[in-house]
């Protein structure tokens, strides 16, 4: 950190702890706190002091628990927020709206931070604002740190190391399928982030939008809207409403390599069945994926609860192929409602990784994906932790639990 003139009162702030996704965290932080092992002392940052109190004592953390008051459109109590910790981990959405003052303050005094961002036009613009300021002062931007996109990047992480093992060479074409159960839904906050990122495109006017951090464009791969069928497995498959975030993480995280993972192309959509009846269902998502995020159903603050969120599951079934025959799939499975009863506890992880130290070697400041700054750390953190379990087809694995 720059700053020097005093040690940070905390190591980690839990900004917008009041929120749905932030209460859920609150809980996880209680959780290892009580067993001991919390990777430093955390504070809870919002609004209202009451509310945090409230979030404080439902979640049973420590009555001395540091509340911190600040309001995300008030540069100088972000700045005064941010100077006093080592890490912010911001689930404040849309980011878009409440985030950039947050990531400008981080960057400028060294502060390493975390959210669960899912707009790459915002990512685009902060990136093209901080990135050289972070890189000066060490501060470590992570962003889209749970499950849009860390389970995917990881999936690509694990095929990639497995195909240059065998064969000395990527595979440069992916094409993945993404398999959830259960109906905990979307929370008001995730909708709104949503609902902002379909705003921002339809006034960008750049389809894409992905203008990665080293210049670097090649080739996208397709982002579908229309449902399709996948020969290869035999089943329809929908568009996928997090396409767009984890196709811009799949590329940033090959430019951040060095495109070790070669001239990528990604596409990526949602299982939805063989036959008629899967024809029928993805047809439906497709259907219903504009008034997805034009009408959002829940205020932010707002979310499934703990049966819907337990009882859910995903899988992430990832291809990757060459022009030359060479194939291999990797699978990433967790049990869990992806969107908060898995994604809450991969954050926390990646959160972990950087106040520990477990940033790969030589890994500095600016901004950066969870896979390419933590590596095989965060596949064995998660596997341990978090209830995901990497899988390559064909290979022995150590990461099954």
């Amino acid at each position: 950190m720059t700053e020097t003139t005093a040690a940070p009162e905390h190591d980690a702030v839990l900004w917008g702890a009041t929120g749905y996704v932030g209460q859920i965290l609150a809980g996880h932080l209680a959780a290892q706190h009580a067993a001991g092992t919390s990777a430093g002392r955390w504070a809870l940052a919002g609004r209202d002091r009451d509310r945090l109190a409230r979030v404080r004592d439902d979640a049973g953390l420590p009555a001395d628990t540091p509340l911190l008051v600040a309001d995300a459109d008030d540069p100088r109590s972000v700045e005064a927020l941010v100077r006093g910790t080592r890490l912010v981990l911001s689930v404040v959405g849309p980011y878009g709206r409440h985030g950039s003052a947050l990531v400008a303050a981080c960057a400028a005094h060294g502060v390493d931070y975390v959210d669960l961002s899912g707009e790459p036009r915002w990512a685009r613009r902060m990136i093209a604002e901080h990135d050289a300021t972070a890189r000066s002062t060490g501060a470590r931007l992570v962003l889209s740190a749970g499950f849009d996109s860390v389970p995917f990047e990881l999936a690509a992480q694990v095929l990639q190391r497995e195909a240059h093992a065998r064969w000395g060479s990527p595979l440069p074409a992916l094409s993945c399928r993404v398999l959830v159960e259960g109906d905990a839904g979307f929370s008001g906050g995730t909708l709104a982030s949503l609902a902002a990122e379909v705003e921002a495109a339809r006034a960008d006017g750049d389809a894409r939008g992905l203008v990665l951090p080293s210049g670097y464009a090649g080739t996208q791969g397709p982002l579908s809207a229309e449902p399709a069928h996948d020969d290869a497995l035999g089943m329809w498959v929908a568009p996928w409403v997090l396409a767009p975030i984890n196709v811009w993480n799949l590329h940033w995280s090959n430019a951040l390599r060095g495109q070790a993972w070669g001239d990528l192309t990604y596409d990526e959509m949602m299982l939805a069945g063989p036959g008629p009846v899967g024809e029928a269902t993805a047809t439906a998502i497709a259907g219903m994926m504009a008034g997805l995020v034009d009408a959002p159903p829940r205020l932010p603050g707002e979310g499934p609860d703990a049966a819907a969120r337990d009882a859910g599951a995903y899988t992430v079934l990832l291809t990757g192929s060459a022009p030359d025959g060479r194939r291999l799939t990797s699978v990433v499975t967790a049990q869990g409602d992806p969107g908060y009863g898995s994604t809450s506890r991969i954050v926390l992880e990646v959160a972990r990784g950087l106040l520990v130290g477990a940033a790969e070697p030589g890994a500095g400041g600016g901004f950066w994906t969870p896979g390419a700054l933590l590596g095989e750390w965060l596949e064995d953190r998660l596997a341990a932790h978090a209830g995901l379990t990497f899988t390559t087809q064909g290979a022995a694995d150590r990461h099954v639990v």
